[in-house]
């Protein structure tokens, strides 16, 4: 048992269906009084690896086994963090002295990943996982919001990346992203990118404010099936949305 004081930026260890033994790293914790200046509520990079360090040395001394360390943001996606690269420098180091067969995981979105520095801040992963569910133009800006040629730009941008794993959260109701139309369009893509593996979550926290439907067990497996046989790829079935 670790004696850290608790942190609103780092949260663990605990047990996780997804990521085994994870200690979680919030960049975007809902902490107003964490700023970096200016009106910008995140918590200064140095602040966070501060933080981080001390909760990764007294576990590592007390015993305590992390699978995996993963960056991730509750109030935003961590790559609107100004100071990522360094974060993720710092973690890599901290990993490597004090849990050195733990893996290094990043949540996104994707929304960042033109960005160089943010690109670069991947780099530092060993499983970066970002967010791939659109089979159409429409569907995306459906789910997202964001405007439909940036989904070509997105798939660009992913195929690039290594050691991707890409999330899907499939949903229905309102919006649905598991018609045929759909689902071929996120085949053709996932083909595109050729990720290292595909882990698909049965929560629908990823839309919210959408009156969805559920989907039983045995439709999950099917749709896991269905991409795993189209694509070639490795893929997992979670029913947790979030590594912590």
């Amino acid at each position: 048992m670790t004696t850290t004081a608790p942190s609103p930026i780092v949260l663990g260890p605990i047990r996780t269906e997804r990521w085994d033994n994870v200690l979680a790293i919030d960049l975007t914790p809902a902490a107003p009084e964490l700023l970096i200046g200016r009106g910008n509520q995140l918590p200064r990079a140095s602040l966070v690896v501060t933080s981080a360090a001390r909760s990764i040395i007294d576990g590592s001394r007390a015993g305590e086994k992390v699978r995996t360390i993963v960056v991730t943001g509750t109030n935003g996606d961590p790559s609107l963090h100004p100071g990522l690269r360094e974060i993720s420098e710092n973690l890599v180091t901290l990993r490597n002295k004090w849990y050195p067969r733990a893996k290094l995981a990043i949540l996104s979105d994707g929304r960042q990943l033109e960005n160089p520095d943010v690109r670069r801040a991947l780099g530092y992963y060993d499983r970066p996982t970002i967010t791939m569910e659109w089979g159409s133009a429409k569907g995306f800006t459906r789910m997202t919001g964001c405007k439909g040629p940036e989904l070509a730009r997105r798939v660009h941008a992913l195929a690039g990346l290594e050691k991707l794993h890409v999330e899907i959260n499939f949903v229905r109701g309102p919006v649905d992203n598991t018609s045929d139309a759909e689902l071929k369009g996120i085949i053709k893509r996932l083909v595109e990118i050729r990720p290292a593996a595909i882990e698909i979550l049965t929560s629908t926290a990823s839309v919210s404010g959408k009156r969805l439907k559920p989907f039983t067990p045995k439709q999950m497996d099917v749709l896991a099936d269905t991409l795993a046989e189209a694509t070639g790829l490795k893929v997992s079935l979670y029913s947790e949305s979030s590594p912590v």
